[in-house]
């Protein structure tokens, strides 16, 4: 223990900065640590560990930054495949039903079929024969 008048030119500093040092009536006391053997000269430095982890805090937002405009550009690049892939139905689609041949054949396949097998079963035959028959009709 040493009183605000000790050794210590930090714990000075520190009370006439907190303008602790007109306390009246009782003397502060206050514990001090002492360090009575010097670390081994090749051993890490306080500079050195911070340093190190300013580096390692760069790295991790680096890579986080890296994986972030990665993860965007494979979600740009889905995004625009769904829309090409709507696009792409959407145009066979208007083909398919732009011909009144078109929707009348397409409708006596489907129509033959589900007459063979009731639509609320579908199994995998009957729904195997209606898709051979649409694929047939978009094909021509």
């Amino acid at each position: 223990m040493f009183d605000r008048c000790g050794h210590s030119p930090l714990v000075q500093l520190y009370l006439a900065q907190h303008h602790l040092f007109d306390e009246a009536g009782y003397s502060m006391l206050m514990k001090r640590t002492e360090v009575t053997k010097l670390p081994p000269i090749d051993s890490t430095t306080y500079q050195e560990v911070v340093m190190e982890s300013n580096r390692a805090g760069m790295h991790t937002c680096q890579q986080f930054d890296k994986l972030y405009h990665y993860q965007k550009e494979a979600a740009r690049r889905a995004e625009a495949q769904r829309k090409q892939a709507v696009l792409q139905h959407n145009r066979e689609v208007k083909e398919v039903l732009s011909s009144k041949r078109n929707v009348q054949q397409l409708s006596n396949e489907i129509a033959g079929i589900v007459g063979h097998k009731r639509l609320h079963t579908q199994d995998d035959t009957s729904k195997n024969a209606i898709s051979a028959a649409i694929s047939k009709i978009v094909k021509h």
